[in-house]
């Protein structure tokens, strides 16, 4: 009973928090608006990194309210510290169970092998360590492990801020962005610092340097290998390249070796396998009987948008953004921090649907709240529509001004 009315208040805490979250995307549209009217000022800019700073900690200060996914990398850190392969050991295997404790009941996806990146891996068993030192307290331990996300946000603020100053709001004020990494901790911001060090070094004509950070991202979380191609574009001498970016992979992974069949299947779940707020994949299911089917239709569809891509004469700001879109459309999963992969890249390419996205995608987390009280996980959200019915719409028109200008198709006469 008593589990039972922590739920619901923590549903309730959520379901206020949400309506916030909700109100500060709002703000976030009227303040991109304003800034980027005009150049911002020195000390306009100054204003933007110190407000931008305060936001992140009270966000840090703030239990994670739409995601459990802190517990999760805290098990597989105290997996790691007794000796243990978190690709090899389950939570609900007798070798981790026997790691049970108060936070238990927060580890999510108990049935499931360790799917991130080897770098992120060896990351949570430093963070454990450090965290087993800070605090006895299973729950201030899990808090400490928003620290990872915390720091290479910063990273990733001071990369942005060599970037595209005039054009920084639109990732330091951003909601997604600070409530994801510094409210709830995840660790999609190691990856997308990496990917933004590899954009600077592309622009200081550093080749090698570039496809070696890219290697770092896709060490860190695997869903960067498919920027490879839009890295590349047109100069296809850069193909010889790639083999730096499967150093990083190789030299992190190397000491987590094992049979990860099981493991590459789970995480391929991610294009399909499983469903949590898909749009394109939702009509792409209904094609196939055997949802394997479905799945490898999907990757087949994810590469080739991602080599036409690739072959377009855009900055490669527009065609790393691009995949990223296409990626997250076609995928049968697209989590509310899986948008912060676009947050980093609206100071360097403008996009009105992006923005919207952003702003809208904090209706998602329904499916948390109801979780937290009905223990059912309902992925598919009904109102995920509200979210991408105005990105669908915003998505055309950018596409039908684009042709206009470049094709002069659509032009009267």
């Amino acid at each position: 009973m008593f589990a039972g009315l922590c739920s619901i208040g923590h549903s309730l805490l959520g379901g206020s928090a949400l309506g916030v979250y909700l109100v500060l995307s709002i703000f976030y549209l009227i303040s991109a608006r304003i800034v980027t009217a005009q150049p911002p000022t020195y000390n306009l800019s100054v204003f933007i990194i110190l407000t931008a700073l305060l936001f992140r900690v009270v966000a840090w200060t703030q239990p994670p309210l739409f995601s459990d996914d802190v517990f999760r990398y805290r098990f597989e850190g105290q997996v790691q510290s007794s000796g243990l392969n978190p690709y090899l050991v389950r939570p609900s295997d007798p070798k981790g169970s026997r790691l049970k404790d108060a936070a238990w009941a927060n580890v999510v996806a108990k049935d499931v092998r360790a799917g991130y990146g080897p770098m992120v891996e060896r990351m949570e068993d430093w963070n454990w360590r450090l965290a087993a030192k800070l605090s006895a307290d299973p729950f201030k331990q899990a808090h400490w492990f928003k620290l990872p996300a915390a720091l290479f946000d910063l990273g990733c603020l001071l990369l942005l801020w060599r970037l595209a100053p005039e054009r920084l709001l639109f990732y330091a004020w951003c909601p997604v962005v600070i409530m994801e990494f510094w409210g709830n901790g995840h660790n999609d911001a190691i990856p997308l610092f990496f990917i933004l060090a590899a954009i600077l070094a592309d622009r200081r004509n550093k080749s090698w340097l570039t496809f070696c950070l890219l290697g770092f991202a896709i060490a860190a979380k695997w869903w960067p290998a498919v920027l490879l191609l839009a890295f590349t574009g047109r100069d296809w001498r850069r193909i010889g390249l790639w083999p730096l970016a499967a150093l990083p992979v190789a030299l992190w992974g190397f000491p987590y070796w094992g049979n990860l069949t099981e493991n590459a299947q789970f995480m391929t779940g991610f294009v399909g396998g499983w469903r949590n707020n898909d749009s394109l994949f939702s009509l792409i299911a209904q094609c196939f009987d055997d949802p394997y089917h479905a799945k490898y239709f999907t990757f087949f569809l994810i590469g080739v948008a991602s080599a036409v891509i690739g072959l377009v004469q855009k900055p490669m700001t527009w065609r790393v953004m691009a995949t990223l879109i296409v990626l997250l459309l076609l995928s049968a999963n697209c989590h509310v921090w899986y948008l912060t992969w676009l947050a980093a890249l609206l100071p360097m390419t403008r996009s009105y649907a992006a923005v919207a996205w952003i702003s809208l995608v904090p209706i998602f987390h329904l499916a948390h709240l109801e979780y937290k009280v009905t223990g059912i996980w309902r992925g598919v959200l009904t109102e995920r529509w509200y979210v991408y019915a105005p990105v669908f719409a915003l998505l055309a028109w950018e596409c039908f001004v684009e042709l206009r200008g470049r094709y002069g198709l659509f032009r009267p006469g």
